[in-house]
């Protein structure tokens, strides 16, 4: 069916979210980069990744902007899956 995507545009459609996507990614990258930046009170995700980013030296891990870029795209995902699952045990278990 991959073709059919490409007849209805839907194979545009999503190049064009996915290449938005990706430009809002640099922008929050290069923020965080900006070393004029205030410090913020909490640190986020991407500080997190950064820092892991900044201390891949030692050999352990190692991570690309690109790769960064990766963890935000599916963290939404990963966080709606958690909340999805822990509501309905919740759910079900007050029902009873």
């Amino acid at each position: 069916m991959g073709w059919l995507n490409k007849f209805n545009g839907q194979n545009a459609s999503l190049e064009k979210y996915f290449t938005k996507l990706d430009k809002l990614y640099d922008e929050v990258i290069q923020q965080h980069l900006d070393p004029e930046r205030p410090k913020p009170e909490h640190e986020d995700l991407v500080d997190l990744l950064f820092q892991i980013q900044k201390n891949s030296c030692q050999g352990m891990i190692t991570l690309t902007n690109e790769q960064i870029k990766g963890v935000l795209t599916v963290c939404p995902l990963s966080l709606s899956t958690f909340i999805y699952v822990h509501m309905s045990v919740f759910l079900i278990y007050f029902s009873y």
